[in-house]
């Protein structure tokens, strides 16, 4: 008698997961890029990936087993466009680096050594500003320069002799 229970439930356990299975299945024929939507949850194909989410929590998706916050809310991600106009001098830098900026603004700097460790952070406003290069090591290093105000960032290269 026990072994006709546990038979029973066993088939029908695997008959339930087999059904949810087939009906997620069915959500993903649609190939890469489409969504579904069935009882209150969204079924989003992507090449190589499946993320699904439910729609009345809030900014939560489920991705690869998975559950966390929408990302790009989480970390206020924005686009920016290109900085044009920054001027760095002299390449390569012995002593001091000078920089020219194309407005008077406030401006973010980082210097990140060759490895991408943050060697240096500073906000700089006005048009010029000079770096003193004389205590770091001789390698490349790379220079960001952002404006938050415009949403603008401009990435450079420079080389420390």
């Amino acid at each position: 008698m026990k072994k006709v229970v546990f038979v029973l439930l066993l088939m029908a356990g695997i008959s339930l997961s087999a059904q949810t299975v087939m009906e997620k299945s069915a959500l993903m024929a649609g190939g890469s890029g489409e969504s579904s939507q069935v009882d209150g949850i969204r079924l989003m194909a992507a090449i190589g990936e499946c993320r699904t989410g439910e729609i009345d929590a809030t900014d939560m998706h489920l991705s690869e087993g998975f559950v966390g916050p929408d990302m790009a809310l989480w970390l206020k991600v924005e686009s920016y466009g290109v900085l044009a106009g920054v001027r760095l001098y002299p390449v390569p830098v012995a002593d001091v680096l000078h920089m020219v900026f194309p407005r008077e603004e406030t401006y973010e700097l980082y210097l990140y050594n060759r490895e991408g460790k943050l060697i240096l952070r500073s906000q700089v406003t006005g048009m010029r500003f000079d770096m003193d290069m004389r205590t770091y090591t001789t390698g490349t290093y790379m220079v960001m320069v952002i404006d938050h105000a415009r949403k603008r960032r401009q990435i450079m290269q420079i080389v420390k002799r």
